[in-house]
């Protein structure tokens, strides 16, 4: 992205996004990041994103996010929508943990034999 100095028409044009020139200045920058960069708006406090981040980090004390305030999880719901995952709990998903689980203790298994046949 070119350098962004901004104008006095910008000010003018955009004076609702915020009471103060650095506030409109801000919204523009980030505006044209995610444009440019074809990202999506996330507009969570940044307390809720400082609580996540403690949660994610496996911090003492940190609380698990609910499911209507992690930024994480609106993502993920989303995406559930698009490409229908098997809720949890049902037979589908079930399935599913079962052989990712026979599939580890396998791959473990054969790591075994493995180090077994090099060192003896």
């Amino acid at each position: 992205m070119p350098p962004f100095e901004p104008n006095e028409y910008l000010f003018e044009k955009h004076a609702d996004k915020g009471n103060e020139r650095w506030e409109i200045f801000a919204w523009a920058v980030r505006d044209a990041m995610m444009k440019s960069g074809h990202f999506q708006p996330i507009d969570e406090t940044l307390k809720s994103k400082f609580k996540y981040e403690e949660y994610m980090r496996c911090l003492p004390g940190a609380l698990e996010p609910s499911i209507t305030d992690s930024l994480e999880n609106k993502l993920l719901l989303n995406a559930s929508k698009d490409s229908e995952l098997p809720s949890p709990g049902t037979p589908e998903s079930l399935s599913r943990s079962t052989s990712i689980t026979a599939l580890t203790e396998s791959s473990s298994a054969d790591l075994n034999n493995t180090s077994r046949s090099f060192y003896n």
